[in-house]
């Protein structure tokens, strides 16, 4: 799992990975998107401070800098399939874009939907 955020070498990273035969999951910008998805739908371009800005304001539990993950067990159990969903769009409309990684998507729900197939 990484982020977008503003990496130079971020498509060479996912082919790089490709070529090694290594699943992964990618938020752009951000991790906190996937925090967000749980929350509400977003679907505007968002940089990644403003996203880490909209996920405390919706989570004030969660502090990037204090190292804090996102922990809401009510939250994650109650509106997890919301946020599976959101994600799912969020890709689709970037495909529809021709950008499938664009700015913002995020495929953590493959992670986590794999995870909890296991």
């Amino acid at each position: 799992m990484f982020d977008r955020d503003s990496h130079a070498r971020f498509l060479e990273a996912i082919d790089l990975a490709r070529g090694n035969g290594i699943n992964f999951a990618i938020s752009n910008p951000c991790f906190e998107l996937w925090g967000i998805f749980h929350y509400e739908a977003h679907d505007a371009p968002i940089h990644r401070h403003e996203c880490q800005r909209r996920f405390q304001e919706l989570n004030p539990d969660y502090e990037r800098r204090a190292n804090k993950i996102f922990d809401n067990v009510d939250v994650i159990e109650r509106c997890y399939f919301d946020a599976v969903g959101r994600a799912r769009d969020s890709l689709t409309r970037r495909a529809e874009e021709d950008d499938p990684k664009g700015n913002p998507s995020s495929s953590v729900h493959l992670l986590t939907e794999y995870i909890r197939s296991a």
